[in-house]
């Protein structure tokens, strides 16, 4: 269980901060992602940027407390709030049947849907298990974080992938 615990906080390591860069490598990235908090319309206006700040604030945080012990959990919770929080806000919007644009790791074209419930659902539970304890080797530990950062890849450009397989193909005349 140590190493799922580790490449769990790989993971999350690795999901926080994409999405922190994404939002503060410039202004204009920041503000794409201040527009989508108001484009969910869940919040009265005078609330959009304290919690576009508060967001980008814990995803900076997130990352360097999960790995030191003496707060470690503490990160972890502080994940799991920030994940309920957005799991909560992106299911509203979707049940309600609004369609913005997710700017989670930056630009990106994808609409929010079920696919972004089911991943923050998916990364509530990756938070959970990076809680196990345990010693490990350093070889094993090495596998377990990238283990980690290949899945932290995979949630991070799940827009594209599940592009991939919703987008129609050529038609095939022959068949």
């Amino acid at each position: 269980m140590a190493y799922l615990a580790i490449g769990a906080r790989a993971l999350l390591t690795v999901v926080f901060l994409v999405s922190a860069s994404s939002k503060l490598r410039s202004g204009a990235a920041y503000a794409d992602f201040a527009a989508s908090v108001r484009a969910f319309r869940l919040l009265p206006e005078r609330a959009v940027g304290p919690v576009a700040a508060l967001v980008t604030a814990v995803e900076c945080c997130v990352p360097v407390l999960v790995w030191v012990p003496a707060t470690a959990v503490a990160g972890t919770l502080l994940a799991v709030v920030l994940l309920a929080f957005l799991t909560l806000a992106v299911w509203l919007v979707v049940r309600r049947g609004s369609r913005p644009v997710c700017r989670c790791f930056g630009p990106s074209g994808q609409p929010i849907g079920v696919i972004h419930v089911a991943r923050n659902l998916v990364l509530l539970a990756v938070a959970a298990v990076s809680l196990a304890g345990g010693a490990v080797s350093a070889a094993g530990g090495l596998v377990a974080v990238s283990a980690g950062v290949v899945g932290a890849l995979t949630v991070v450009k799940l827009d594209g992938i599940g592009f991939l397989f919703t987008r129609p193909g050529p038609t095939n005349p022959a068949s």
